[in-house]
């Protein structure tokens, strides 16, 4: 039997409070409560699927990507639904973290356009959809939500709605409203960043033959939502602003590309200079992840200079990059130290760079909890200290612990290849079981999946003396890899020579336009009607020259280094055939980058998109 007050039941109430309150708060998001949610709507109208839509398997894929960049509440995985409605095309987010598009909405993204103009105006959509859920703009129904689900208590309903309407954004007053446009206006804006860190071009979105977008968005997508009050900007007022805006963000997203891409060219000094300028303005997870990823190469390089080989005794897995630490550090780690650990001058440095990535993970786990390489590198991080805990007055169970509870939140072979690691080495403490046995299956179970996993192996069995099996192991390893560090370990392990590998050195064979050097009086005139970014990092200052095909970063007279469209039709095997094998390979969660001797090459779905020349 329901609750009633003066002769109305408390679910009428409350669901008419709800109602209420979200026309007010979310008229951009069709919002229902917990009994009236999106299954309604699937009921009434159906859901989109690659079967009845074919582009809906396009439609996902996007989806994932930019919901991968993307903030999100703690606790809370988006997920996408496809409706086919008929009338006004429409997007939505729910507090569940339910994204919302209709057919209609689906197919006005991609009406008069290509394929890669579509693509990137629907990764802006569900961004700004995304940047809704990440500010937690529903934060008010939840509360009504949960007085409804968990109270049942009418005269506490009335106090909190009475304390909700005095919320400064919640009530009907010209500030109110204002501050809801803002709002709306930050969604805009943090959907174009969530589209562009997913890879997807921002001038799609602004260039100058799709200027009309906001406006036609603003008209069809939400008029009879969005802008049916004065509570959201008009459709002109919201272009205006994004225009206003989104050069400024392509200019600072230049900073976080820049950082990103000498991260994967090993000048992790560099890439520190560009992704803290970018932190400032967009902190994110990816950005501490990658700041992260930045301290940790550098205080493997410190240890490296202490230790030489004995810094790489294991192979951690870290996420992005999988194989680049291995190559940077090769000239001074396969040798032997001969330096004592305790008189090496790098190990204050190595503290301090491993705390900083320790901390930097730590903000990009709390950022997003379910994301999960953070986890992945912190372990990494704990592990490192972990081999010189002594010296640098860090306790070793303490850090083997972390490192734990960190990979047990986590499923992958790379997580599973650090636990075999951190277990092994907590078995070795004294007064903790023995873990050598359960570690080395875990191992040979993953060492197909990760090559690193048989390197880890042989170390295992080497040190507990069962050399004949190390050395099977240390075989298998260098069958699967043929490049790096670990590599020239495994081969002096079985008294190999050392391999003199050579790489391919020549340039790539689509020639390019400009190439990095002197700028000269050609490649000045050529660019000079490029969009132009002016800007100093460490009191030097640079220009950042772009255009659809080709980007230019350029200090004084000289450029640094030159991105330009592949045209060719290329896919990773012959990049294999053509060039050999790579100097490092940097993997991230759309395709991989190639790194020789002078160029660089982007591939997404192993298609050669992009060439660099540094």
């Amino acid at each position: 039997m329901s609750t009633t007050t003066g002769g109305v039941s408390m679910k009428k109430v409350i669901t008419t409070g709800l109602y209420c309150l979200c026309f007010i708060l979310l008229q951009d998001c069709l919002v229902f409560s917990a009994d009236n949610n999106i299954n309604w709507l699937i009921s009434h109208w159906g859901t989109l699927n690659a079967d009845n839509y074919p582009r809906f398997s396009k439609i996902n894929q996007i989806f994932h990507r930019v919901a991968m960049v993307a903030d999100k509440p703690i606790g809370i995985k988006p997920t996408l639904k496809g409706i086919k409605t008929i009338g006004d095309p429409w997007a939505s987010c729910c507090p569940d973290g339910t994204i919302v598009l209709t057919q209609k909405a689906i197919d006005y993204c991609y009406d008069n356009a290509s394929e890669a103009i579509g693509d990137s105006r629907m990764a802006f959509i569900i961004g700004h959809e995304l940047a809704h859920l990440a500010g937690n703009d529903f934060w008010h129904l939840n509360v009504l939500e949960s007085v409804y689900q968990y109270g049942k208590d009418a005269a506490l309903f009335q106090a909190i709605l009475s304390l909700l309407r005095k919320t400064e954004d919640t009530d009907n007053t010209a500030h109110a409203r204002e501050i809801r446009k803002k709002k709306e206006l930050k969604a805009d804006k943090y959907g174009f960043l969530y589209m562009s860190l997913a890879g997807y071009d921002p001038g799609a979105i602004v260039g100058s033959t799709e200027n009309d977008f906001f406006d036609h968005w603003a008209n069809r997508i939400t008029s009879q939502v969005a802008y049916s009050d004065l509570s959201h900007p008009e459709s002109k007022q919201r272009s205006d602003f994004l225009r206003s805006q989104m050069n400024r963000m392509i200019d600072q997203l230049n900073f976080f590309h820049i950082g990103v891409r000498y991260y994967q060219l090993g000048q992790y000094a560099n890439a520190l200079d560009y992704l803290e300028i970018f932190n400032k303005d967009f902190p994110s997870r990816e950005v501490s992840n990658n700041l992260g990823l930045i301290h940790y190469q550098l205080a493997m390089g410190c240890l490296a200079e202490c230790l030489g080989d004995g810094a790489f005794r294991f192979q951690l897995a870290t996420f992005l990059d999988t194989h680049t630490r291995a190559e940077t550090f090769k000239n001074q780690a396969v040798r032997s130290s001969h330096i004592s650990l305790k008189d090496c001058p790098q190990l204050l440095v190595f503290k301090d760079e491993i705390e900083s990535a320790q901390q930097y993970f730590k903000e990009a786990v709390a950022k997003d909890p379910l994301y999960d390489p953070p986890h992945l590198n912190l372990s990494s991080a704990y592990l490192m200290a972990s081999i010189v805990s002594r010296q640098c007055h860090f306790k070793e169970s303490v850090l083997l612990h972390s490192a734990i509870a960190e990979l047990e939140k986590i499923d992958s072979p790379e997580s599973i290849n650090n636990l075999a690691i951190a277990k092994y080495l907590r078995g070795n403490l004294a007064d903790e079981p023995d873990m050598f046995d359960w570690s080395i299956r875990k191992l040979e179970h993953i060492k197909k999946e990760y090559p690193g996993a048989a390197y880890n192996l042989a170390r295992m069995m080497d040190e507990r003396g069962k050399s004949e099996n190390a050395n099977i192991a240390w075989e298998q390893y260098i069958q699967m890899k043929s490049t790096g560090v670990y590599y020239q370990i495994a081969r002096k392990s079985l008294k190999k020579n050392e391999d003199k590998q050579s790489y391919y050195s020549g340039l790539f064979t689509e020639t390019i336009p400009v190439k990095p050097g002197l700028l000269d009086a050609r490649t000045h005139k050529m660019i000079k009607n490029f969009h132009q970014h002016s800007f100093q990092v460490s009191n030097i200052a640079y220009t950042f020259y772009s255009d659809q095909t080709l980007r230019l970063l350029v200090s004084g007279d000289k450029i640094q280094f030159v991105e330009s469209i592949v045209h060719k039709d290329l896919c990773l095997n012959d990049i294999h055939n053509n060039y050999g094998r790579p100097c490092r390979i940097f993997d991230t969660q759309f395709g991989t980058t190639i790194v020789y001797e002078k160029f660089a090459l982007d591939l997404i779905d192993e298609k050669v998109r992009m060439v660099i020349y540094f």
